[in-house]
């Protein structure tokens, strides 16, 4: 059976909340694969180095979701991601490195309301864009659905010849995708403890969302806890929990993207990273751009830090220790021998546009583009409009149409559509 994005994004929205009458569309953008330096790097004090240091392939990928009209959407989230094979030894896993998951702030039922009034009938025909409420309610947000999405979307592609890592460094800023969105009343943006149970939560659940059998396991480490301290962080966000042995309290604080009622992880947890605490970090820790332990690994000497050795160094370095948490994950998820007899998935790249390297630049200038503004309603339209409009012209973007669930009546002021027609029994 063959997937293509746009069907993994509509199974994986499908099975939440959302229904047409969302109006959600997709928006994929990736690198054709090249040649990029190896994760992994010997010691400048090893004895022998090898001749010919392996090389990765990468491909870089943007996953964005933005919501209503197929002509004029205005973006509500996104990924970015890495993902480094080596093409010619099927023997290794493939490495997925997770980089940026971000929400702008603009998702329907959470920054915007109607002015139109209700028919008789039925909800506002003409709904205008007015502004928040000053103490708006928190609404479901499909990021998480879109993490889900790209999981199964490369266990597709990849799962099936060789084991899969998810790596995921959990390190919290106010936006990481969206320009100036921390501005934007409705965005929930998540403090470190509460971004690090985001994650756990998230990668937990991971398993049970999937379409495909294979076999998980999952490893967490935070930088300067032990494990019996580190549980806290997972502490219910109503809940003031006291670590064991420390003397300070920590407040769990409420995070907007956890809407959903499952409580149970599908995936048993080890804490700490699967590398030998006795090996040279640089040739065991994979070292993936924007990441904490990578800046770490490049200044003078630590080259020469064992893992046990780099991991008390970062507990009390810039980023990770002075008391901000950063969590880090590894999912490695390896297809029994079974499934290779039973029925198989694929993924196409067919509904991804395609860019060169110097296209991807690009784009992320456009992006990050300092006239981009998610601060309110009017702003993030207008950003919106920008950037799809270059995109189109540059690229030929088009977005992908999801096909999700029956449409449900909805008083949107994003959905320019008409609404559709509603069901007897819908309520008022």
């Amino acid at each position: 059976m063959e997937w293509t994005l746009d069907t993994l994004l509509s199974r994986h929205l499908s099975a939440g909340p959302w229904t047409a009458a969302s109006r959600i569309v997709g928006h994929a953008f990736k690198t054709k694969p090249h040649i990029c330096p190896a994760l992994y790097h010997p010691s400048s004090s090893a004895s022998t180095l090898p001749n010919n240091p392996a090389k990765a392939a990468v491909v870089k990928r943007l996953l964005l979701l933005s919501q209503g009209s197929l002509v004029d959407p205005v973006l509500v989230a996104g990924l970015m991601a890495y993902e480094y094979y080596t093409p010619k030894d099927s023997a290794k896993p493939v490495l997925v490195y997770i980089e940026k998951v971000d929400t702008a702030g603009t998702w329907v039922g959470s920054f915007l309301s109607t002015t139109a009034g209700a028919t008789a009938t039925g909800p506002p025909l003409t709904p205008t864009l007015t502004a928040a409420p000053s103490t708006p309610a928190p609404a479901p947000n499909p990021v998480r659905s879109v993490v889900y999405a790209y999981m199964d979307f490369c266990l597709a592609k990849y799962g099936l010849q060789r084991t899969v890592e998810f790596h995921v460094c959990a390190r919290p800023q106010p936006e990481y995708l969206f320009a100036n969105s921390k501005a934007n009343p409705a965005k929930h943006v998540l403090d470190d403890r509460a971004l690090v149970r985001w994650w756990h939560r998230t990668l937990s659940q991971a398993y049970r969302h999937q379409s495909h059998k294979v076999s998980w396991h999952g490893y967490w480490y935070v930088p300067g806890l032990a494990a019996s301290e580190a549980k806290w962080l997972l502490a219910p966000p109503t809940v003031t929990l006291a670590a064991d042995t420390a003397n300070r309290h920590t407040s769990a604080t409420t995070s907007a993207l956890s809407h959903d009622a499952e409580n149970t992880d599908a995936v048993e947890w080890i804490y700490g990273l699967p590398a030998d605490p006795k090996l040279l970090a640089c040739e065991a820790i994979p070292q993936f751009p924007d990441d904490p332990r990578t800046r770490l690994l490049a200044k003078p000497g630590a080259d020469q830090y064992t893992v046990h050795e780099f991991h008390d160094m970062l507990a009390i370095g810039e980023e990770c220790g002075a008391g901000r948490r950063t969590g880090f994950f590894v999912i490695k998820a390896t297809p029994p021998e079974s499934s290779f007899g039973g029925k198989r998935f694929f993924a196409q790249d067919l509904r991804w546009c395609t860019v060169s390297s110097k296209g991807w630049e690009a784009m992320l200038v456009q992006l990050f583009h300092t006239s981009m503004d998610f601060a309110t309603v009017a702003s993030a339209q207008r950003s919106s409009r920008r950037f799809f409009q270059w995109m189109k012209r540059k690229f030929g973007l088009e977005p992908l149409h999801l096909a999700l669930a029956a449409d449900v009546p909805t008083s949107s002021p994003l959905l320019k559509a008409t609404p559709a027609k509603r069901k007897r029994g819908d309520g008022p």
